[in-house]
């Protein structure tokens, strides 16, 4: 750092191998010390920006976090327009909050774009961005440290409550799943769930196979899990007091008419888009199915749903609602929905999904 000082550096670029190297409460302080220069921290797809500022008198750092769709200038850099235009970043201050979606693959969310729109359009100074994390131990060793506001994982949502500093877990994809399967079976105007009473399978026993299972049996379903390992579907259905299948058993699986599947898996996600976790011949016994899958926007099972004669509800509906209930335990304000809205519908377009 100072002799690249020495020599008229404007900026310093630092590559990582691995983010065990890298203590972002310690190692920063370090790049400091003598003289600094700004600093780029790459590591991945993960872009860490020491952006210098003023305070007291003394340089000081606030870190933004970006993980990089599309072309970039160099591995590991974003592009200037998602810079300015997705993460607003001559906005970007010490008292800026930051909120992080954590995940791999994490590249591809759309989150960041939705919630960074709706931030400014209510003039709430934060930043979403995406971090790729494969090491959970690490990051939670490493980043908990630093002064951001809350993460998105497969809780699905985290939020250091201001009072007592503690982290507090939420699941907000059970609230998005169940209300937009809801929604798919009647009107909004219904005075209780038109889950009650209907059985309801469940593809999948992962962390939103998990938070669908509970939000149909507290809903009054009937739940069924079935999985590729009838173990672990054995051990979610104990749980919540359902059944388990095998997938090869729910192909036959048709004990009445107007059931309800939920798939919870990524079987079908772009690219493999051809993919689907239920023969055709098997849906003629359902009346609505979900995907928990957005990209694309209809999957093979949504297709091949409809053909046979089911309401079909989208992953896309899901993730709107999810996202929605996100920012308003993000902010405590009423989410903006109707822009939110407008930005899915556009990001569908635009990414052809």
């Amino acid at each position: 750092m100072a002799s690249a000082r020495v020599r008229g550096a404007d900026l310093v670029e630092i590559r990582l191998d691995h983010l065990a190297v890298f203590h972002p409460r310690r190692d920063p302080q370090l790049l400091l010390k003598n003289r600094p220069l700004p600093a780029l921290v790459t590591y991945r797809l993960l872009v860490i920006l020491l952006d210098l500022y003023q305070e007291k008198g003394q340089r000081t750092l606030s870190l933004f976090n970006c993980a990089l769709p599309r072309k970039e200038s160099a591995p590991g850099q974003p592009t200037i327009s998602d810079l300015l235009n997705v993460y607003n970043i001559k906005q970007i201050g010490p008292d800026t909050k930051v909120f992080r979606i954590i995940g791999k693959p994490v590249g591809n969310s759309k989150s960041p774009i939705l919630h960074n729109a709706a931030f400014r359009s209510v003039g709430f100074n934060a930043v979403y961005v995406p971090l790729l994390v494969d090491d959970l131990a690490i990051f939670l060793t490493a980043y908990l440290s630093l002064d951001f506001t809350g993460f998105r994982g497969a809780v699905n949502t985290i939020i250091r409550r201001s009072t007592d500093g503690k982290l507090v877990g939420y699941n907000t994809d059970y609230v998005g799943a169940i209300s937009a399967i809801e929604d798919g079976i009647r009107g909004k105007d219904a005075s209780i769930s038109p889950l009650v009473g209907k059985t309801f399978i469940v593809i999948g026993a992962g962390g939103a196979g998990k938070a669908l299972a509970y939000g149909a049996r507290e809903n009054g379903a009937k739940v069924v899990i079935a999985n590729r390992s009838y173990e672990r579907a054995r051990e979610l259905a104990n749980l919540i007091g359902g059944c388990a299948l095998t997938l090869a058993e729910l192909e036959i699986f048709h004990p009445e008419d107007g059931m309800i599947l939920a798939n919870t898996t990524s079987t079908g996600m772009q690219p493999n888009i051809a993919e689907t976790p239920l023969i055709k011949q098997a849906l003629g016994s359902y009346a609505v199915v979900f995907d928990a899958v957005d990209t694309p926007k209809v999957t093979w099972l949504l297709r091949e749903a409809e053909e046979a004669g089911a309401t079909v509800v989208s992953g896309m509906e899901m993730f709107l609602r999810l996202a929605i209930g996100q920012f308003e335990l993000f902010t405590g304000l009423a989410a903006p929905e109707n822009l939110m809205h407008d930005i899915v519908a556009t990001t569908e377009t635009r990414t052809k999904i």
